[in-house]
């Protein structure tokens, strides 16, 4: 059956990968009442947090107590936190398992960051049920300027989404700079930690290249937006920002699968890595796309499909493309793509005519190839940033989506210059933060303001995807680039 769009119709990023058809379009009086029956979910504590992260990011208000220098962990402390699960002493078996898994890193840390290491093992880990700011509070912490003796700074999850929530990541990530590590085997673990280890102690590099890598499908709505209002400016405006890099982006036409298996360590990995393209995703309704899944969810959908097609293999780069001859050590990456880096259980984008979130998987989980890409066995990328749930091209024609390249661009920058992951990375917690803000405030005086309905699209999108990104490895890594 043949999808039939209108022209007011909105297209979000994110295929079926069985069906080739767009998995999200809303009219646009959809969208309004989606938003005004929604708004926002959030946790009343989330919302003060971020209210309160945006009024010390209009007074020039440091996250950081003041003095200490973000960049080195004696001073902003790390600290690595674990689930605890008291009555289930399996749980706790593998915890334990993780943790001795991750030694090599740990150790590593433990001798940059001194007495502002911290490991949450056992009762000091998260506890079921328990939120972000419940945690924070149990340390004596609280939204605010950062005291890195109490929480540090650059926290690491360990642990899928079943034990430590992406809820639970997003709104401690308001605050700290947070990463997340989570694998399918012990030896995972390892590989990934010895990989962060000697690609530091070892000073192992990556000659200072970045790609932007953009599909721009004929016929499709979505990709041309995040082709010509992304990706084209980001590489034009750093490659002059930034001369001491080569800056390369291939043509759409040139974005093929072969292309970016290239890119992704079949001989021609940069040290920093950018994509912007569809993301696969399936119908949990469907047991055979359901089946599909595990491996594919969140594959990236490269140039070359016939629009409205089926997508096949030679289209689609997924985690069992990545060879174990392949080179990413040391690679940095950044997928905007719908499911880029992990799935909820339930859609964020709820029809205005359904009871409910509709079901987007049987449990929420983190896709496979990004778990690939940290754990190849000659060794891992440093870190893959990516979306949690949907990417939101439709968000670059707000008005103010200049902004959002902004951060982009601020982000990719810190990276290249040779800020820790995290720290770069929170430049998306600022605008989400600031978003938040803009978007409640929107809401709650809608009756008596009355705001403009592109504006109120525009802000809400632009919240939703900020509000996703999230990062898998070490927030404390930096790009391995060579010196200048």
């Amino acid at each position: 059956m043949t999808t039939v769009l209108s022209a007011e119709d909105l297209v979000f990023n994110g295929v079926n990968g069985c069906t080739g058809r767009y998995l999200l379009t809303l009219r646009p009086a959809d969208l309004d009442a989606l938003i005004l029956k929604n708004g926002l979910d959030y946790d009343p504590d989330h919302l003060d947090e971020l209210r309160e992260r945006d009024q010390r990011r209009q007074q020039d208000h440091l996250e950081l107590e003041y003095g200490l220098d973000p960049d080195k962990l004696a001073e902003a402390g790390w600290g690595v936190i674990f689930p605890y699960r008291p009555d289930q002493a399996s749980v706790q078996a593998s915890v334990q398992a993780w943790r001795d898994a991750l030694s090599e890193l740990l150790d590593w840390r433990r001798a940059e960051a001194g007495d502002r290491y911290q490991e949450f093992l056992g009762p000091r880990g998260v506890r079921p049920d328990e939120t972000a700011n419940q945690f924070m509070v149990r340390y004596h912490a609280s939204p605010g300027t950062v005291d890195p003796t109490r929480l540090p700074y650059y926290l690491l999850l360990v642990g899928d989404v079943d034990e430590i929530p992406f809820r639970f990541q997003y709104e401690l990530d308001a605050t700290y700079l947070v990463g997340r590590v989570a694998f399918a085997s012990l030896d995972d673990y390892r590989r990934y930690a010895h990989s962060v280890v000697t690609a530091e102690k070892e000073q192992r590099r990556r000659a200072r290249r970045a790609v932007f890598f953009g599909t721009r499908h004929p016929g499709d709505r979505a990709t041309p937006l995040s082709a010509e209002q992304l990706v084209a400016p980001l590489a034009a405006d750093l490659k002059a920002r930034v001369p001491s890099w080569t800056v390369d982006q291939p043509a759409p036409d040139d974005c093929t699968k072969p292309r970016l298996a290239a890119l992704l360590g079949n001989g021609e990995a940069p040290a920093l890595l950018f994509t912007a393209s569809h993301g696969l995703g399936y119908d949990p309704a469907v047991p055979a796309e359901l089946a599909l899944q595990p491996a594919f969810q969140g594959a990236l959908l490269c140039q070359g499909l016939p629009w409205g097609t089926p997508p096949t293999r030679d289209v689609i780069l997924a985690a069992e493309d990545i060879a174990d001859d392949f080179d990413v050590h040391g690679l940095v990456a950044f997928h905007f793509a719908c499911f880029g880096l992990g799935t909820p259980r339930l859609d964020s984008f709820t029809r205005p005519d359904q009871a409910g979130p509709a079901e987007l998987a049987p449990r929420s989980f983190i896709s496979a190839l990004p778990r690939r890409l940290l754990s190849h066995p000659r060794g891992g990328a440093l870190a893959v940033i990516g979306h949690v749930d949907r990417a939101v091209s439709y968000s670059f024609r707000w008005q103010r989506a200049g902004q959002q390249t902004t951060t982009f661009r601020s982000t990719l920058h810190q990276l290249m210059d040779g800020r820790r992951v995290g720290a770069a990375l929170d430049q998306f917690n600022l605008r989400y933060a600031q978003l938040t803000t803009q978007l409640t405030n929107l809401l709650q005086d809608r009756e008596s303001i009355r705001p403009d309905p592109q504006e109120l699209k525009g802000l809400w999108t632009a919240t939703s995807d900020a509000r996703g990104y999230a990062l898998l490895g070490d927030p404390a890594v930096r790009v391995a680039a060579e010196p200048a």
